[in-house]
């Protein structure tokens, strides 16, 4: 019981003095009425950085479908997978890429100091036009953690939402 006790006020400790912040813009608003659009689609995401853990291109993605799935939106369906039933003039794909990565493993030394255990993502989206391949919206969610990410560890799980709560909210504010 003491044990697990420590470990609680622990993982209090860490999550209160952690710092995970996360932010996002557009860099192309929708340039057209975007409320026809009735479904999603959303995929693993890429990317070509050799550091990046495999099960975030997949968790991610996950993370977004179940947070948008958990929200009233306007969208009658939300998959991972393709999308038959409704017509691909009514549906979104949502495509994402990992473009920097650093782990809290990396020492960095900047402004005459060593820097240990901080950690940055940048995730560029883009919403795509199922039916004819245009690109209506695109932008980019940063995140930061003073306290590194871990590949399966508190840390991780926290980011993982954080970044899906603002791509979602990228999604659903540009929504009209």
């Amino acid at each position: 019981m003491k044990k697990a006790i420590g470990l609680i006020i622990v993982v209090a400790f860490f999550t209160a003095c952690g710092d995970l912040k996360v932010s996002s813009y557009l860099n192309q608003p929708p340039g057209k009425e975007t409320g026809r659009y009735r479904a999603i689609e959303i995929y693993d995401f890429e990317t070509d950085l050799p550091d990046v853990p495999e099960e975030l291109l997949k968790r991610l993605p996950d993370e977004i479908a179940n947070t948008l799935k958990s929200r009233k939106t306007r969208f009658q369906r939300v998959s991972r997978e393709p999308i038959e039933d409704i017509p691909a003039a009514n549906t979104v794909v949502l495509l994402g890429e990992i473009v920097d990565y650093e782990s809290g493993r990396d020492i960095k030394f900047e402004e005459g100091a060593v820097k240990f255990g901080e950690s940055s993502i940048t995730v560029q989206i883009a919403l795509v036009d199922k039916e004819s391949g245009e690109e209506i919206a695109s932008g980019q969610v940063n995140g930061f953690s003073s306290l590194g990410f871990f590949r399966s560890g508190i840390v991780a799980k926290e980011l993982y939402k954080n970044l899906a709560e603002e791509i979602v909210k990228l999604i659903t504010q540009n929504y009209k």
